[in-house]
């Protein structure tokens, strides 16, 4: 059952919980960076929802690097210019329900991705 679905109402009690996870996400706008990360951490484990997101371009785009800056530590290696440093999909848990999946570049080397 949906964690946010009222039996008696389900869609006035569904509509009612987005509004209020809206408003928290409206309300970290004003917070730090750090604060913000944790608020959205905080916010999406509550859900109780699966996110799972790969990241996929060409080689030297800032796959690893993005994923660095939303983790707020260096997770993943990243390479230097267009050499390539990703060689084989790498799982990256940010929180409890949100998995970040860094790719190798697209296409068959640093050379055929420009």
């Amino acid at each position: 059952m949906n964690p946010l679905m009222n039996p008696m109402n389900p869609k006035e009690s569904e509509e009612s919980e987005w509004k209020k996870v809206l408003k928290e996400i409206y309300d970290l706008k004003d917070k730090l960076e750090d604060e913000q990360r944790e608020g959205m951490k905080a916010i999406l484990d509550s859900l109780d929802i699966p996110l799972n997101i790969l990241l996929m371009g060409g080689t030297g785009v800032g796959k690893s690097s993005t994923i660095n800056a939303i983790y707020g530590a260096n997770r993943v290696e990243v390479g230097t210019s267009a050499r390539p440093q990703t060689q084989e999909i790498e799982q990256c848990q940010i929180s409890k329900n949100i998995t970040l999946y860094d790719s190798p570049g697209l296409g068959e080397g640093s050379e055929k991705d420009k």
